[in-house]
This record gives C-alpha cells, structure tokens and sequence, in this order.
C-alpha cells in the first residue's frame, strides 16, 4: 500500500473529492451497521408484540437503505471518476517523461515502443484499479469496526470467541500472496512482450506476407501468448483459491455461532431480535472481509504496475537543461566538435573527433554503415550526449543553450519520412506549429505543390498512418516543405534520397537544393553525385575522420572516398 502513495501527488490535486469519497463512504459504514441495530430491535419489537415500533422501525430501516443509496451513490461516482481523471493524467505525464527521455533510453528498452505503450496502457490501468482498492481498504475498515461494535454490544463474549478465526484468515492471506508480486511483475513483462509482437506484426506486415512469415508470426505470438497464460494462471489460482478458503471459514463461524445462539434462546438467556441482530453484523461483515481480502491479493498487482510506473517517472535519463540556458546564438559563426567521443554500450562509436564548420557551408559526411555518421547528427540535436569532449556553436557549449531553442534552429530531413496522421497541411506546419502563416511557397519550394494540387482533398488529405497513403517522393516533399516551413538556419539531411528512384530523386533534389540556399547544411550522403558541390566533404571510418576535403580534391587523393567513387561508378 506504501509503494502505491508513491502516487500520492496525483491524489493531492483531487484531495477535496477524495474527502467527500472518504466521508461518504463512512456514512455508507455507519448505515450497514446500524441496519444490524434496527434488526434486532425489529424482530425484538414483534417478538414483544410492541405494536408503536412494528410500525416505526420499517420505516427506519427504509430510511437507512434511502440514506446508504444516496451516500453509495456520490461516494462510487466521485471516485471511478477521479480514479478515471488520475489514470488519465498519469498517462499524459507517462507520455511527456517519453518524449524527454534520450533515445539511449528508448533504444534499449528491451520491449521497445511497445512494451512503453503497454506501460501506459495496462499498467496504468491496473494502478487505477489499485486506487479504487485503495478506497475499499479505507472503507472497509470502517464498516467492520463499526459491526464489531455492534456485536460486542449484543453479545462481547460470543464476539471475543469469534475472533480466534483472525489469525486463521491472516494466515490465509499470506499463504494466498506469497509470490504473487513476482508473479505481477512476471504478468506485466508478458504483457509487453505481447504488445511488441502485436506492433511488430503491424508494422512489419509487408514484408511478413511478402516472405510467407504469417506461420513464424503466428508461432512467435502463441508463444508469448502461452507464457502469459502461465504467468496468469499462477495468479489465478491465488487470487481464486482465496475467495472458498475464505467463505469456508465464514460457513464454519455461522454454524458455530448458530448453534451457540441456539442453545441460548433454548435457555431464554437471548432474545430473538439479539440473534436477528448479532447473525445481521456478522453477515454484513462477510463482505468487508472479503473485499479487504480480495484488496489485498490484487494490491500485489497493482505495486509491481507502481513500481514499474514511478520507475519511469524518475528515471533521469533525459536530456538535462542548464540552470542558466541560453538562447541559440544569433551571430554565431561556426559549428565545433571538440575532441567528440561516444559510446554506444561497449562500443566506441566515435574517437575523439575534432572537426568544424563555418556558417553558410554545406559540410557532407560520407562513410560505411556505422562509421558514426548519424551519430554526430544526433549529438548536435542532443538526442544523446558526447561521453567526452564539446560541441560548441558560435563558442557555446550546446548543453549551455536552451534545447527547445537549440532544435528550433535545426531543420531535419531524414531517409525514414515519419509523417503524422494528419492533413498534409498539417504536417507541413508541424515544422513550427506557434507560426500562423501560409504555407503555400513552402510547399511550392519543395516541389510538392503540383502533386497534392491534383488530389481530391488537396491540402486536407490525410496521410495515414506515418504517410503509407502517399508514395515515397511524395513523402519526402512533405518533408522537406515542412523543413521550408520551420526556416531554420541550420539545415541536416540524413540520406533524404536515398531510398528514391531516379525520377523521385530529381524531384526531390530540386526542393532540397532550394532548401539548402542560403542555409548551413550537414549532409550525410549515400549517394556521392549529391554531394560534388558541397564546400567539405568528411570521410570517416571506424568513428574517426580519414579524409577532408573537396569532390575534386579527394578524387584526387585516390584514397577511400576514391573508393566510395569507382564503387558507385560501377553500378
């Protein structure tokens, strides 16, 4: 229960609904157990003849249930629906801890995208139900305290009796919850497995019915799917078995008290009304024990979901802001990286790097896959941080610049177009949504203009889901009109046509080359015929620079871009 007042944050911003929910159900205690009250009196009243309260006390007992209606009422209401509104903002401070977490984090999340998306789903949801329980082990409490002292009233000896099944039941409980946390934690971990096959099948269905995999797929889900099955049954079986254990031991209780109440109304020394009364709380106290132990197998559950929860919430694994950040520097006049060095795990990706360049120049990385390329494209957006050594532009550190300020600068047109499920107005916008201007010249600088002019819908298409209703130019015009739209000094194109055909590629090289105008660009390139004009070229090998210069100037050197240049040729 601690663990789950780790949350206890979430539960301040509705303290004053949580108060009516406890004062409610407290009310709905007191009714249940004065019910017992007014149930001996009644079968008091006619044992006695007493014809004044045989009409009185009806009455009173429908009052009570009026009373116990109402209060259930308010008390359920308010607390789903705040229970609803925490899960709820839970999920939106999950999803914004994601978007600050560095891609080290994302990347090695060993259930990916979707093991974080079960996260928000499921395990959000059973800590929502893990609060409802919560207000039961409030209640609960009460309500039972309050028919203990109906009992102790009617009858203290047969009470004090009653309750050497306590430890009885205590031991039930723990002999029912022993693993089980284990046991959640183990359900939860299935549960994202589940979810990262399910997102692997969507995602990858092309090429699974291109390669005739739905067999391997179906096997890979039945799989996870029968581990979780076994993790599910072990809690099952807990949280079942506990239920009959519990009613066992009720059934013997009754019988027990049944008879002993017997044999006194046989000797006169109990009334009937004291019998009605004392079996009244002793059945309505039946309930509040099994919800309390019913509260405790599943709280279990709810603890591992916290854990993992509060877990992320605190990770610190995101991209730190400098106390003092500064905005992105106006009259900066060139980009440095100071004896840059990463590690990705155990591997060196980068080796103290040292290179810079000047405002205004189109500086192009070339290299082998894993060379460090798009490494250094992600340190200068600060998706990850150098182990050693500076980035400076214009002599500031960028750790000592704002990040938003600093990504504000920085346009990016990746190979892997992601295009969100919108418009494609929208999505050219999406390069700066706090602008209102038109879009239009964006879109006709990247040439894309013509295209989506011939659609139905024009600049209200949808794309799809990350744009799979347009083709692969089409995208990329997109792309780059965005790029047009946020009008960054600093421009990064990682490979943007390198998955294109020939006709694509010469459409989409003329909006790049109006993009890159007047512009800083970092260009890593896969094809070399896009780069003969850039100021500088880079060559690295093994996270280290081996060539510099021109086109022309390291054709001339006959070394590894030589290379890189015959093998193309070739093709």
């Amino acid at each position: 229960m601690l663990k789950l007042l780790q949350l206890s944050p979430y539960l301040k911003q509705y303290k004053g609904r949580l108060v009516i929910v406890i004062i409610t159900g407290a009310i709905m205690s007191g009714c249940t157990a004065s019910l017992a009250y007014l149930m001996r009196d009644l079968f008091t009243a006619f044992e006695l003849k007493n014809e004044k309260q045989i009409y009185i006390l009806p009455l009173a007992v429908f009052g009570v249930y009026v009373l116990h209606a109402i209060a259930r009422y308010i008390h359920s209401f308010l607390l789903k629906f705040t229970m609803d509104k925490i899960v709820a903002r839970i999920r939106v401070d999950l999803q914004d801890k994601f978007l600050k977490l560095n891609l080290t984090y994302h990347f090695n999340f060993k259930t990916g995208g979707a093991g974080l998306l079960s996260q928000t789903l499921n395990d959000v949801n059973i800590i929502g139900n893990g609060l409802m329980i919560l207000a039961d082990m409030v209640r609960e409490p009460i309500t039972v305290t309050f028919l203990l002292a109906t009992m102790l009233y009617i009858d203290w000896k047969l009470t004090l009796a009653t309750l050497v099944f306590i430890p009885v039941i205590l031991g039930i409980m723990r002999a029912v919850t022993k693993g089980l946390r284990n046991h959640s934690y183990n359900q939860l971990d299935r549960l994202g497995e589940l979810s990262s096959t399910l997102k692997e099948t969507f995602d990858g269905i092309r090429i699974i019915q291109s390669f005739n995999l739905e067999s391997e797929m179906r096997k890979k889900m039945s799989t996870v799917t029968d581990k979780y099955l076994k993790t599910r049954r072990s809690i099952l079986r807990r949280e079942e078995a506990s239920g009959p254990l519990f009613e066992t031991v009720g059934a013997f209780t009754f019988s027990a008290v049944a008879i002993y109440i017997g044999q006194n109304i046989l000797k006169s020394d109990m009334r009937i009304g004291d019998f009605v009364g004392f079996l009244t709380a002793m059945f309505s106290m039946q309930p509040s024990i099994k919800k309390l132990q019913e509260g405790v197998v599943r709280l279990q559950q709810s603890i591992a979901a916290t854990d993992r929860i509060v877990d992320t919430i605190q990770d610190e694994a995101e991209v730190h802001e400098s106390t003092e950040a500064l905005p992105f520097p106006k009259d900066w006049d060139e980009i440095v990286f100071q004896d840059v060095t990463f590690r990705y795990k155990e591997t060196e990706i980068l080796k103290s790097l040292n290179f810079s360049i000047k405002r205004g120049q189109q500086l192009a990385l070339v290299g082998e896959s894993g060379s460090g390329k798009s490494t250094i494209i992600n340190l200068l957006m600060r998706f990850f941080e150098p182990n050693t050594g500076k980035i400076l532009v214009g002599g500031i550190p960028i750790q000592n610049i704002n990040l938003k300020d600093l990504r504000k600068n920085i346009a990016f047109v990746s190979q892997d177009v992601f295009l969100f499920n919108d418009t494609i107005a929208n999505n050219i916008k999406s390069g700066d949504f706090s602008k209102d201007m038109d879009f239009l010249p964006s879109s006709v600088s990247a040439n894309a203009h013509t295209f989506i002019d011939k659609l139905e819908r024009k600049y209200e298409t949808k794309v799809g889901e990350r744009g799979n209703l347009l083709s692969g130019g089409e995208k990329q015009r997109i792309s780059i009109a965005r790029a047009f739209y946020k009008d960054s000094p600093l421009l990064i194109l990682d490979e943007a046509t390198s998955a294109l055909d020939s006709i694509n590629e010469v459409e989409v090289q003329k909006g790049l080359d109006k993009l890159m105008d007047g512009r800083t660009a970092i260009v890593i390139a896969h094809r070399l015929s896009t780069i003969v004009s850039a100021d500088r070229i880079l060559v690295l090998k093994n996270g280290m620079i081996v060539e510099e210069g021109t086109h022309k100037q390291l054709l001339e050197k006959a070394g590894e871009y030589h290379r890189f240049y015959e093998l193309q040729a070739r093709l």
